[in-house]
């Protein structure tokens, strides 16, 4: 377990946001998983950026709907 705060969610594009904070490891790890993919999906590009240190992140991690 990755012990991570933040969220995931599909966007109408058909493209992923994730929010995310943890461990320099733990999201490390998230970023390598991302690249792959699930099984039958076509990861393209993946962009990360610094959010803002006053985002407030739920814990445990979510999938938003």
């Amino acid at each position: 377990m990755l012990q991570l705060a933040g969220w995931v969610r599909n966007l109408s594009s058909g493209s992923v946001e994730i929010a995310a904070s943890g461990t320099e490891e733990a999201l490390r790890t998230l970023l390598d998983v991302v690249r792959i993919g699930p099984e039958g999906a076509t990861v393209k590009q993946v962009i990360t950026l610094v959010p803002q240190p006053t985002l407030e992140l739920p814990h445990p991690f979510t999938v938003l709907k």
